[in-house]
């Protein structure tokens, strides 16, 4: 999975790198991590849904520790993701390097899925969401301008992707995400610093 890889890669370079991946899942970001990052993982234990409380589940991680925070295809299934950034800038320590990736929900491959029927499952009006499925489906500039309330933006990197099809087509499809974003880009990677 190459946004993993565009992510690690960064990672491997910081020296000392303490990491918490947040929303970890399988915790992909790990296999291609150097031995000497310090990984930690923080997800949802058994059935994941949108019912958890903070509140009354307070995050368990040491705080001002972590120099570098991961947030992978997470935010768009919080309620609530500035709340998600607020918290993560209490664990984060001084000048800590975010990663960010969100989903582009309106490249042409998911604008596809809709016309066809294939995205049902996430389109539940007038109704509680209680499925792990994405709440918020943000495009390009959505994601960007979330991204700039909350970080001191580095580097943003546009991304096309799909195990399924050949590498010559995910070659030139990466290609046109660097063109034509909004389009043709499936995920939205972003590293920066938080604000103050």
């Amino acid at each position: 999975m190459i946004q993993f890889n565009w992510v690690g890669h960064r990672i491997n370079q910081i020296p000392n790198a303490r990491v918490l991946d947040v929303g970890a899942g399988i915790k992909a970001l790990k296999k291609g991590l150097k031995p000497e990052v310090i990984y930690h993982s923080l997800d949802c234990e058994g059935e994941q849904t949108y019912k958890l409380n903070l509140e009354k589940r307070p995050l368990r991680v040491r705080l001002d520790y972590y120099n570098v925070i991961v947030l992978m295809d997470i935010l768009e299934h919080c309620t609530e993701p500035d709340k998600v950034m607020e918290e993560m800038k209490v664990i984060a320590a001084d000048n800590a390097t975010f990663f960010i990736a969100l989903p582009n929900e309106y490249s042409w491959v998911f604008r596809l899925y809709h016309l066809f029927g294939h995205i049902t499952k996430m389109d539940t009006p007038f109704q509680i969401v209680t499925q792990h499925l994405h709440i918020h489906r943000p495009r390009v500039k959505d994601i960007k301008a979330f991204c700039e309330k909350h970080l001191n933006i580095q580097e943003t990197e546009f991304m096309w992707y799909a195990e399924s099809c050949p590498g010559w087509f995910n070659a030139i499809m990466n290609g046109m995400a660097k063109v034509l974003p909004s389009l043709f880009a499936k995920e939205v990677l972003i590293r920066g610093v938080m604000k103050e």
